[in-house]
């Protein structure tokens, strides 16, 4: 099952779907990438959620710029090694 799946992860990177509610909502780390423009229950102009504390937001600073988003994202995962 997909529950089964997230709680033998160590990490979850992903875009606003249903894997990060379920992972969210176990409190399984994750990783969200976000467009500058995105989804209203993701709030504006932070990087953690209010609804799930284990999720570490990425998100575009200006639009179509997904280069600084995977340079900050590489730079939190080799924070982990």
């Amino acid at each position: 099952s997909d529950l089964a799946i997230v709680q033998n992860m160590d990490l979850i990177i992903s875009i606003d779907t249903s894997l990060i509610h379920l992972a969210g909502a176990i409190g399984k780390k994750c990783f969200l990438i976000l467009p500058w423009v995105c989804e209203w229950r993701w709030l504006q102009d932070r990087n953690d959620s209010p609804w799930y504390k284990s999720i570490r937001i990425f998100r575009q600073k200006k639009k179509a710029d997904w280069n600084s988003v995977i340079n900050e994202l590489e730079i939190e995962l080799n924070k982990l090694k």
